[in-house]
């Protein structure tokens, strides 16, 4: 009997696996961007020698922002083509901060096909937005 036993669990754990035999060609994973606002505005206002003791009023400044900025971005995949691209919007109670406050790749759009080996890019410079094509 513990001979037919052994037999069967071998015959059972030598079986080949199909674990990766699984491949998504197509979906959308969403990536979180979590900043501490309040420790990068500590840093830049404590590396700056020339504050001549505006500390109060850079501590007031920091005290209205939002401790956290989140963004979300977006990125699409079907077979050989992407897309990444800025996702879901945040509404913060309170200042927003200012626009040169922003991160500058926020608003930034990739397009990226992989048969044709190219790249398009929509970036936005100040008020002015660029596309840009390049080879991957």
């Amino acid at each position: 009997m513990k001979k037919y036993l052994f037999i069967v669990i071998t015959i059972l754990f030598f079986q080949p696996l199909h674990a990766q035999d699984i491949f998504i060609a197509k979906g959308q994973i969403e990536f979180e961007k979590k900043v501490n606002v309040h420790k990068n505005l500590q840093a830049v206002f404590k590396s700056d020698d020339d504050n001549n003791g505006d500390d109060d009023f850079f501590a007031q400044i920091i005290k209205q922002m939002p401790e956290w900025n989140t963004t979300y971005f977006n990125l699409y995949f079907d077979g050989n083509k992407t897309l990444y691209k800025p996702g879901r919007e945040v509404t913060v109670p309170g200042p927003k901060g200012p626009d040169w406050f922003q991160d500058p790749a926020q608003s930034n759009v990739v397009f990226c096909n992989m048969d044709s080996k190219q790249s398009v890019s929509q970036k936005s410079v100040y008020e002015s937005t660029f596309l840009i094509v390049d080879s991957l």
